[in-house]
Parts: structure tokens; C-alpha cells; sequence
């Protein structure tokens, strides 16, 4: 009996050390996963600091936040589970202390310290990696919103300096155009008591002088003067049309940082938006030195100024330029008369007359109509004038009234006249 009780002893004994060497390599295999983990995180942690975008750098440590909790709880499960091991272990000890004798319980005292210190140890670096995590994300956290703060005062401070930059470049182009309308005032007043103080003869003779003077002696210098006259209004022209890109490219840039950052500009924005009223100037003859550019040079950069703006937009709450103050049915010439009701000048660029069903159409001339100018529609083929415009593809009957409208390039339009058209009217569907 009792070498079997011995030998139970023993057996017992043998199974506590291999139940303890379970344990410890369990301890170690849990220390090369804390290690392991330890690597993995310090690899991620490596590859988020190669990231450039900060908001993608937010978002990958609110991941890694994210990972930290997920580590946190495994590991807290993992302890649980080795606790709950210990105390297995430590009840089925406390039983075998009271079957065995001293060397049992002197082992047992043994194995339980060293597994309370490799708990302890464990719990030392759980806390220790979850402490260095936690510092390491909010330094990161720290340094992602001074480097968005310091973005958005940047931003700022570029809005300024723009906004300040359209302000002068609107000033410039102000001034610009007040300039051009004073130099236009002053040619016309000078051309105009010019011409009033030369009857025809003198002004005949004054011509064929002046032309002499071209052909022989003064030829050369009256072509550099026209050429350098030109060239100057060609400067302004496309220095005209620089500042407006050069402006419009700045609005949408802060339109562009408005809505992006919701930054709202010192500047309002009516202030910042102009219309091509501003252009709508009349290229005429300039004087500069008792000579005047040729007709033909001045009509080719008014061609260039024509192409340069934008046709005017029909707006419903202004008064409609055009009016027709003349109808005709009889005769030999059949149409009506449009004319500038403004006092001031009109660019017709983009218009168009139409009937109400838009099933024929005739183009309006671009050009400048000045206050009183004229407009002849012909509505037949005896046209009186060289500028009468002929509008063939018009369909009216006798004894109807049709209406006629004027539309832009938006197609936005405005009821012009109404046409009777008398029953007895030649020329015309019955």
C-alpha cells in the first residue's frame, strides 16, 4: 500500500510538472505573440508615417485606434482565460498539498511564484505597449491638427492677397476704361467743331492737300504714326481682355476655396462680378498729332472689339431697346424700322428676329447701334438701301396680325410689334 500511494505520489507529482511546463511554454508562446504583435504594430506604425495626405493619416489612426481596442480585448481575454487556468491549477495544488507532503507543497510554492511572475511581467508589458500606443497616437493626432490649422491660415492669408489683387486689378481696369471714355469724349468734340469750322470746299481742299503732303514729303512719318496709334490700341485692347481672364480665373479660384473650405471671402460678391457692358465701347478716329486714322483701320479693330465681348442678355425688368417706329405695307417698299430707344449704344451681337412659332429667323448684324440709329427690315425683294436686311422666309397672310419677337442667345426673348397685314396688301398669302 504504501509503495502505491508512493507511486500515485509520483505520478501525480510528474503530471504537475508537465502541467506546469504546459503552462510556461503557454506563458512564453503568449510572450512571442506579445513580441510578434509588438513588430506588427511598430511595421503599421512605420507605413501610416509614409502616408502624405493628413486625412488619410486621421482616418488610418482611427483604424489603428481601432486595432489598439481590438489587441486590448484579446489579450484581456487571453489573461482571463490564463487566470482562470491559475486558479485550476492552484485548486488542484491546494488538493494534492493536503495527499502529499513538504517537497509537493515546496514545489507547488515554486511553480506558482514563477508563473506569478511571468503574469506579473506580462501585465507590465501589456501596460507599457498600450501606453506607448496611446502617446504615439495623440502625438500624431497633435500634429495633424497643427498642420490643418496651419493649412487653413495659409489658405487665409492666399484669399487676402487675392481678394486684394482683384481689387486693385478692378481698380486698373476702372481706371483703364475711364480713360478710354474721356479720350472718346475728347476726339469726338475736337473731330466735331474740326468739321463744323470746314465747309465742304475747305475740307475738299484741305483733303487733296493733306494728301500731297501723305504722298510726297511726310509719308513715312504719317505710317509710323498711324502704326503706333494702332499698336497702342491694340496694347489696351488685349491688356483689357488679359486683366478680365486674369480676373475671372481669380474668382473661380475663390469660389473654388469657398466652397472647399467654407471660407467666406471680405469681398462681396456682387462686387467682384462685372458684365461686358464695360466694353461696349465704339472704336472712331483718334487724333494724335493733327493726323486721324483711316477709316478701314478703324473698322477692322472694331471688328476685333466686336469679337472680343459678349452679345447683351434680354432682361425683362429693363426697358427693351429696340422699337418699331415704322410700318410700311404699300408701295415699293414693304417692311419696318427698328431703332435705339437708349441714350446710349447697344452691341447687337447674338440677336435675332423670329415670329411667334420660330419657324423663320433673320440674324441681326453685329455691330454698334448708337442712340436714334436704324434698323430697315425689308420684307420683299425691292429693297431701297444697301443695309436694308431682306427676311424672305417670312410666312405672313392678308388680313392676319403677327407678331414679332427678338431673341438672344440664351433664347430669351421679348414681343417687339405686332404686323397687320391689311386684306388688300400685294405680295403677300392669301
Amino acid at each position: 500500500k504504501k509503495k502505491k500511494k508512493n507511486y500515485l505520489a509520483n505520478r501525480k507529482t510528474l503530471l504537475l510538472e508537465q502541467d506546469l511546463q504546459d503552462t510556461n511554454s503557454k506563458l512564453n508562446n503568449v510572450k512571442k505573440d506579445n513580441a510578434t504583435l509588438k513588430n506588427e504594430k511598430g511595421h503599421v506604425l512605420r507605413e501610416k508615417d509614409r502616408v502624405a495626405f493628413c486625412f488619410c493619416f486621421f482616418f488610418e489612426c482611427a483604424n489603428l485606434a481601432q486595432d489598439i481596442q481590438d489587441l486590448k480585448y484579446a489579450t484581456d481575454l487571453r489573461m482571463k482565460a490564463l487566470e482562470e487556468e491559475n486558479k485550476a491549477l492552484a485548486n488542484e495544488n491546494a488538493q494534492l498539498k493536503s495527499g502529499l507532503g513538504d517537497s509537493e507543497g515546496t514545489l507547488q510554492k515554486k511553480y506558482a511564484a514563477q508563473l506569478a511572475e511571468a503574469l506579473e511581467e506580462q501585465e507590465e508589458n501589456h501596460n507599457l505597449f498600450k501606453k506607448k500606443m496611446e502617446d504615439m497616437y495623440q502625438t500624431k493626432l497633435d500634429n495633424l491638427e497643427n498642420g490643418l490649422a496651419k493649412q487653413i491660415k495659409d489658405l487665409t492669408i492666399t484669399v487676402d492677397d487675392q481678394t486684394k489683387r482683384i481689387t486693385d486689378l478692378e481698380k486698373d481696369l476702372q481706371k483703364t476704361e475711364q480713360e478710354k471714355e474721356q479720350a472718346l469724349k475728347d476726339l469726338e468734340r475736337e473731330v466735331f467743331f474740326f468739321f463744323a469750322a470746314n465747309p465742304y470746299a475747305k475740307f475738299r481742299e484741305f483733303f487733296f492737300v493733306f494728301r500731297e503732303q501723305i504722298k510726297y514729303s511726310n509719308k513715312h512719318n504719317i505710317t509710323k504714326r498711324k502704326a503706333k496709334i494702332l499698336d497702342e490700341k491694340t496694347t489696351v485692347e488685349k491688356g483689357n481682355i488679359d486683366l478680365r481672364n486674369e480676373i475671372e480665373k481669380l474668382k473661380e479660384k475663390l469660389d473654388m476655396f469657398e466652397e472647399k473650405y467654407h471660407i467666406r471671402s471680405p469681398v462681396p460678391s456682387k462686387k467682384r462680378r462685372r458684365t461686358d457692358s464695360t466694353l461696349m465701347v465704339c472704336v472712331v478716329k483718334k487724333k494724335k498729332e493733327g493726323m486721324y486714322i483711316h477709316m478701314d483701320v478703324a473698322g477692322e479693330v472694331e471688328a476685333k472689339v466686336l469679337k472680343s465681348v459678349k452679345g447683351p442678355i434680354i432682361d425683362s425688368n429693363l426697358i427693351f431697346p429696340l422699337e418699331c417706329i415704322t410700318r410700311q405695307y404699300e408701295g415699293d417698299w414693304i417692311g419696318f424700322e427698328l431703332q435705339n430707344q437708349w441714350n446710349k449704344p447697344i452691341i447687337l451681337k447674338g440677336w435675332s428676329l423670329t415670329d411667334t412659332e420660330q419657324t423663320s429667323r433673320l440674324s441681326l448684324p453685329e455691330k454698334r447701334l448708337n442712340p436714334k440709329d436704324i434698323i430697315r427690315v425689308c420684307l420683299t425683294d425691292n429693297a431701297k438701301e444697301q443695309t436694308d436686311l431682306l427676311w424672305k422666309g417670312l410666312k405672313l397672310k392678308k388680313g392676319d396680325k403677327h407678331e414679332l419677337w427678338v431673341e438672344d442667345e440664351l433664347n430669351f426673348r421679348h414681343k417687339l410689334a405686332i404686323i397687320p397685314i391689311p386684306a388688300n396688301t400685294p405680295g403677300f398669302v392669301s
